[in-house]
């Protein structure tokens, strides 16, 4: 079968109940990385998405540039977002799964010696990455642009993804986005439903808890 890994990015939004209705009603998995400073405000969306099967993972504080943090900011970004995550897990009375994490941006660090000791410390607060060894974070194989989207310019956007998409491969990541400002929910479900019509599926949220992928 082709799988393919779902990832959304920078939520919980102010459409993150409709996002999570969407994906259960369609039964998608997926990895939702989430920004401390957002999931403090929106604790009981996090209880449902953990209830429902969903990993919540760390997508930093407050989505900073990590190549303009000092070490301790740094750690900070990672560590406050990750007691936030784990009070949430306790609230739904599940055990946290693995702990994964995602760099805003992408941005790993400033140069090599950096990204290296950042890689170090995701280590020593648990974060794994499955899917791209030897690296602790998650990175993705397709993105598709799918922000800043307006009333004007969904039809670009689609198009724009719908291109990206032809892209994907047997096991690949794709990043979604769940953004507030100029997000039109309709644009993920076209998305999703093209990457189906293309003949993938998405791997489980089992999948995700059991960590059953490999490179």
């Amino acid at each position: 079968m082709n799988q393919i890994w779902l990832t959304i990015d920078d939520g919980p939004s102010t459409r993150a109940e409709d996002l999570l209705e969407f994906l259960r009603s369609k039964r998608l998995g997926a990895l939702l990385f989430c920004r401390g400073d957002y999931l403090r405000a929106k604790t009981e969306w996090g209880v449902r998405a953990i209830k429902e099967g969903y990993i919540i993972g760390n997508h930093s504080y407050d989505h900073p540039h990590f190549s303009m943090l000092t070490h301790e900011q740094v750690r900070e970004q990672i560590a406050k977002t990750d007691a936030i995550i784990d009070q949430i897990y306790i609230e739904a009375v599940v055990r946290r799964p693995q702990k994964y994490f995602r760099f805003p941006y992408g941005d790993a660090g400033a140069n090599d010696e950096i990204v290296k000791a950042n890689q170090q410390l995701l280590g020593q607060y648990g974060y794994y990455s499955p899917i791209h060894l030897p690296r602790r974070d998650w990175g993705w194989d397709v993105q598709v642009m799918d922000w800043g989207v307006e009333t004007s310019n969904v039809a670009q956007k689609l198009e724009f993804a719908r291109k990206q998409l032809s892209h994907l491969r047997l096991g690949d990541v794709l990043d979604l986005h769940d953004k507030a400002v100029n997000f039109e929910l309709g644009l993920t479900q076209n998305i999703c439903q093209t990457v189906l019509e293309l003949g993938f599926n998405f791997y489980s949220n089992r999948n995700f808890q059991e960590q059953t992928a490999c490179r």
